[in-house]
């Protein structure tokens, strides 16, 4: 597969190959007093060969340059819950986490006979790092309160999202990328509005990351400057919606 990478050289365009996953997954749902509550959970497992990530080559000429390349072996597992409540009538609480555990199982250092690096500018064995841009932890918890009002039904809610700290590129205990740690962040949006009967039309005034929180989605390295990506500041809008 060809990347959409902005080359500086064609080398960085040689393809990779397709990689292959092999999936296995298991859970269960648990309604429980006449679908007040409602449980659910899973269990998975991820065996990739050849999965495909960017990473960097040197170039003789540009230094360090990204490139598509492959990961020979390399595994993913996990357990994600779920719990759903409507204690009374209007009233929908629910929550939700995953915990993900991720490594690169055999040993990758090179690719097509060239040495690979991580964005730190470090090369060897990258055994045992966990794959980039991968949160071991993630949650997310929900409240919705609603209400008749003659024809119409106004509703207020929020939601907090969770996501744990991640790297955006390979590491190891030797190998260290402390720089392009990805950090933690929680957000906090808020929604209320007013739907029409059998949810035919809704009218949503909204705030998402309403407490503005910093959060940073990316870090890389390009020529001689680092960057971090930063994620959208506060965000406040209105949706109309209609279903017909």
């Amino acid at each position: 597969m060809f990347s959409n990478i902005g080359a500086s050289v064609v080398s960085q365009y040689v393809p990779a190959k397709q990689e292959k996953l092999l999936s296995y997954e298991g859970g269960f749902k648990l309604p429980v007093i006449g679908n007040m509550l409602q449980f659910n959970g899973a269990a998975f497992y991820y065996d990739y060969t050849n999965k495909q990530v960017r990473t960097k080559i040197f170039d003789a000429v540009f230094g360090l340059v990204e490139r598509l390349i492959n990961v020979p072996k390399s595994r993913v597992w996990g357990l994600e819950g779920e719990i759903a409540a409507r204690p009374m009538s209007g009233l929908t609480l629910s929550a939700s986490a995953t915990y993900i555990n991720s490594k690169v199982s055999k040993s990758f250092s090179t690719f097509n006979g060239s040495a690979i690096y991580n964005t730190m500018g470090y090369t060897g064995d990258f055994k045992n790092s966990k794959l980039p841009f991968t949160p071991k932890f993630m949650a997310t918890a929900d409240a919705q309160y609603s209400w008749e009002m003659g024809r119409v039904r106004p509703f207020v809610g929020g939601t907090l999202v969770y996501q744990g700290s991640s790297n955006s590129t390979f590491q190891n205990d030797v190998l260290r990328a402390d720089f392009f740690r990805i950090p933690s962040y929680h957000t906090v949006d808020a929604r209320l509005g007013v739907s029409g009967a059998n949810d035919s039309w809704r009218l949503s005034l909204y705030g998402r990351n309403i407490f503005n929180e910093r959060v940073i989605t990316a870090t890389t390295f390009y020529q001689d400057a680092y960057f971090r990506m930063r994620g959208k500041p506060t965000i406040y809008g209105m949706s109309i919606s209609v279903r017909y």
